[in-house]
């Protein structure tokens, strides 16, 4: 199964066009066969967001799954501001299958890491009998506020906590500008450019459950 990952929309009122910008992603996950949308953090900038917006375009597209943790800028994003059967948020550290491939959801915990965060998780023993796929939003490594509109550093996730907790893939939200950082570690970016200054390609990543790999669709 594949399942489709983005995060960083950032979407306000204020900017329509970052929610036609969804609208777009969404029409290419239809064509692409994609039925469920992963949002790595950040879909709403702060409390100016589309929320009614997003609620009649998940009613208008019932074969999608939207599963959203929230992000630095949308920490107080909650199930209660949306009334589609197919809307999922995540508020709390999660352990969820998808298609029987363990998930690892982790929002954005302000004044913590990753690591403190994995390791405090309920059921973590599982994590050590499987492999298992971890979905957040932060800092990997040295921040790098020129790749995240020039914001600092944020829930970090470190090389250490890879050795020590072992996913086999580890996909993030928070960096604008899509990479890889690593042969595990790998950012969406925005699906389109947030600010002015930002440029390149944009994608949406397609995750594949069973084999853990990794590929792109150009948007």
């Amino acid at each position: 199964m594949r399942v489709a990952v983005t995060a960083d929309l950032h979407l306000r009122e204020s900017s329509p066009q970052r929610m036609q910008n969804l609208e777009v992603l969404i029409r290419q996950l239809l064509s692409a066969g994609i039925r469920q949308l992963i949002i790595a953090g950040d879909l709403f900038d702060g409390t100016d967001g589309s929320y009614a917006r997003v609620d009649a375009l998940a009613k208008a597209v019932p074969e999608i799954q939207f599963t959203i943790i929230p992000g630095n800028h949308d920490p107080d994003l909650r199930r209660e501001l949306f009334s589609s059967d197919n809307i999922e948020v995540i508020r709390k550290p999660t352990l969820k299958r998808i298609d029987k491939r363990l998930f690892l959801f982790l929002p954005y915990r302000e004044g913590s890491t990753m690591g403190e965060a994995i390791a405090d998780l309920p059921g973590a023993e599982q994590l050590r009998s499987q492999p298992w796929i971890l979905i957040s939003h932060g800092d990997f490594a040295a921040p790098r506020p020129a790749d995240s509109g020039r914001e600092s550093g944020y829930f970090p996730l470190t090389r250490e906590d890879l050795a020590r907790f072992k996913p086999v893939k580890v996909i993030l939200g928070h960096i604008h500008v899509p990479n890889s950082t690593s042969a595990e570690v790998v950012y969406p970016g925005s699906p389109y450019p947030v600010t002015a200054d930002e440029y390149g390609q944009r994608r949406v990543l397609l995750l594949d459950t069973k084999s853990a790999s990794v590929a792109e669709l150009a948007l």
